[in-house]
């Protein structure tokens, strides 16, 4: 419907100290003036997430985030943010040594797929270590 609305993440512009930028969007659709449903996108927020060690721009990665933590796979490193404090939290690297390419978390568990340069698919799950 025209009040709809999607919220997502860019990442890629780097500030002037070398720090990632992430951008919190909203997309609507409204009546456009021909009556038709037109897109109209609105930047809500912008992050600078602090303690980069590299410039992310550099590195063709993906993003992610849960509304609480961004994460962003650059190589065979996730960096994590998190979104109130704007501060690295975590630096996770791949234990084989491969590179990220892809990475979608699940909508209603706390499950994180990555997709490997190998062309396999990784499930991580958050929480306490399972027996």
């Amino acid at each position: 419907s025209a009040t709809d609305a999607v919220l997502f993440l860019t990442c890629g512009d780097d500030s002037k100290g070398g720090n990632a930028i992430v951008k919190l969007h909203q997309l609507r659709w409204q009546p456009g003036p021909d009556g038709k449903p037109a897109p109209a996108l609105e930047e809500l927020r912008r992050y600078e997430m602090l303690a980069t060690v590299t410039p992310l721009s550099e590195h063709p990665a993906c993003l992610v985030s849960n509304g609480r933590y961004a994460m962003r796979a650059v190589n065979t490193q996730l960096y994590v943010w998190n979104l109130d404090t704007q501060q690295l939290t975590a630096i996770v690297q791949h234990e084989n040594g491969c590179a990220f390419t892809s990475m979608l978390l699940h909508p209603a568990q706390r499950l994180l797929f990555m997709g490997a340069l190998t062309g396999q698919i990784e499930c991580y799950r958050s929480g306490p270590a399972q027996q």
